[in-house]
């Protein structure tokens, strides 16, 4: 009975072990090793693509947009031409080792530009702006006091616009009034001097009057004796001589002027009132007419022409646009060159298909190294009386090196040095960019500490004048020492905190990055040439069939003759 257990369990330990084996021997299986290869593959594809979109979403910061799409485009190729192409695998394969060659290189240089350009030189180009829309505003700032403080001086002199104008007004009135005065005088007295005209001209005249009155009956006496003489030499014609009888009588006519005697005394009077009453009247007339004969003109002149075609803050709004549109343009400019890393990975994945196709049709493409298949040939044709290629002169070794030596070639150390002058040409560009940033930063640092408080002119001396009186000139007197009171009283903002530029800091973060991209750029300068050397060994790994056909002697001796011959 135990011993049929134990054969029984024996039995079952002899099947598991059957197929455990079985399990075994079908993942290790050629199908099972190339899905793992796939898969893996896949994977790596995956990997590279995320690798691609952070860098170009947190370093390079393009746009969420251009990043998912390029980077959903990218895993597609990548992860399915690697899980589902050997010789899509392969070319991305052999783009990892030149990653550290000249296009490598190339690529690492573009992002530290790409860095270089989005950090540094975009933080200096900020600080500029700012600096300008500080020095806009302080301009802005400066303009507004200056309108503040005329507004200030002349508000004063305005109570004195209106204390003219309030002068003139009752000036105004007041000749107005003087003229219905004069016009009424005028009119009154017009009526007075017409009687007192009609009573002095009678009492003037009166000597006139009298004469002329009395002197009639001696007029008329001479007349009649004229007549009578007329008459009489008419009727006498021959004896006319007899009518001049009647001119011997014509003196009794002078008893008639006895009654001009009597007109002396009014014709006194007369040129007495013209002289001492009537004159003297009309001149004080004339001379009350000149005292309310009068011209007032009140003219004031008070011009403040701050105007311009637009204002300060338009003007300084439209600077800012323009200042803004040029940093946005070289921005713009410098922006395009981060999409250069696209094509320039588009341009490695062609070079690597052109070295995978030199490789597989050119036998003497990068065949410079002695492996150990080629030792072992060598040996094998030394053996068989064949002529061996090793060992190798001292100018041979100067040529062909094992895949692992450290010792590099003479092309190698030309790739060394040229490598190096790049990176210090480029490395002298980056530091020129980042100590102007610093130094800027810096600069308006200083002047941000030192400008915390504001700086306010105020006037040394306060001279006071008083005007004592009252009235129109008093109040106008007043009114323009308060203008000038007002001006020394004001105070004026020399520095204010309004327009005070606050520095962008520089991301030092970046810096650091920055110099690690430095140095891993020098790395690869050194190590380039050996991490150049994988491509061969990608190569030989998926192409194992073209290698050694590569490591025949004779190719490898026609080789060796075409270069040392």
């Amino acid at each position: 009975m135990s011993t049929g257990k134990v054969n029984g369990f024996q039995m079952l330990t002899v099947e598991r072990m059957k197929l455990k084996s079985q399990v075994l021997m079908i993942f290790r299986s050629s199908a099972w090793s190339r899905a793992w290869r796939s898969l893996a593959a896949f994977l790596l594809g995956l990997l590279l693509a995320f690798i691609y979109g952070a860098t170009a979403l947190y370093i390079q910061k393009h746009a969420l947009w251009y990043c998912i799409i390029t980077t959903v485009t990218m895993a597609a190729f990548t992860a399915f031409g690697m899980g589902f192409s050997v010789n899509v695998r392969a070319n991305i394969t052999l783009m990892l080792p030149m990653l550290c060659s000249r296009e490598g290189k190339k690529i690492l240089l573009f992002l530290i530009i790409t860095l270089v350009v989005r950090g540094p030189l975009n933080n200096t180009l900020e600080n500029f702006d700012r600096a300008a829309a500080s020095v806009l505003c302080g301009t802005e700032f400066a303009m507004n006091q200056t309108q503040q403080l005329m507004q200030r001086a002349a508000t004063p002199l305005l109570p004195v616009l209106e204390k003219v104008r309030e002068v003139s007004r009752n000036a105004y009135s007041l000749a107005g009034r003087m003229q219905n005065f004069i016009r009424a005088f005028t009119e009154s007295a017009r009526h007075v001097s017409h009687s007192l005209r009609n009573v002095l001209h009678f009492l003037a005249s009166i000597g006139d009057i009298c004469n002329t009155k009395m002197g009639t009956p001696h007029k008329k006496c001479n007349s009649v004796f004229d007549e009578g003489r007329a008459d009489c030499m008419k009727l006498l014609s021959v004896f006319s001589f007899l009518c001049h009888i009647v001119d011997g009588f014509r003196p009794l006519c002078g008893l008639t002027r006895a009654g001009e005697l009597f007109c002396v005394i009014p014709s006194y009077i007369g040129n007495h009132l013209k002289t001492k009453l009537a004159f003297p009247i009309i001149a004080a007339f004339n001379q009350m007419k000149k005292e309310f004969e009068f011209n007032m003109s009140a003219s004031v002149h008070f011009d403040m022409n701050i105007n311009s075609s637009q204002s300060v803050h338009h003007m300084a709004q439209k600077i800012m646009e323009e200042v803004s549109h040029d940093r946005e343009r070289v921005l713009d400019l410098m922006g395009l060159l981060t999409y250069v890393g696209l094509f320039l990975l588009l341009f490695m994945y062609l070079q690597a298909v052109l070295y995978k196709t030199h490789f597989l049709h050119v036998d003497d493409f990068d065949n410079f190294y002695i492996t150990e298949q080629f030792v072992e040939m060598d040996c094998r044709f030394s053996t068989q009386g064949k002529p061996a290629v090793l060992p190798l002169s001292e100018k041979e070794a100067l040529t062909y090196i094992t895949p692992y030596c450290l010792r590099l070639t003479a092309r190698e150390k030309r790739t060394v040095m040229t490598g190096l002058m790049s990176m210090f040409r480029h490395m002298v560009m980056g530091c020129v960019v980042i100590a102007l940033d610093l130094m800027v930063f810096w600069v308006f640092d200083i002047l941000h500490y030192h400008a915390q408080t504001e700086i306010v002119a105020r006037a040394p001396l306060v001279m006071d004048i008083q005007v004592n009186g009252s009235g129109y000139a008093s109040d106008i007197f007043k009114d323009i020492l308060a203008s000038f009171d007002i001006l020394q009283k004001g105070n004026i903002t020399i520095l204010s905190k309004k327009c005070l530029m606050k520095p962008l800091e520089p991301e030092y973060m970046v810096y650091l990055f920055i110099g690690f991209l430095y140095g891993l750029f020098f790395f690869l300068v050194l190590a380039g040439s050996y991490a150049k050397r994988l491509q061969r060994l990608v190569c030989a790994r998926y192409y194992p069939q073209r290698e050694k056909v590569r490591q025949t002697p004779s190719i490898q001796q026609t080789y060796l003759g075409h270069f040392l011959h």
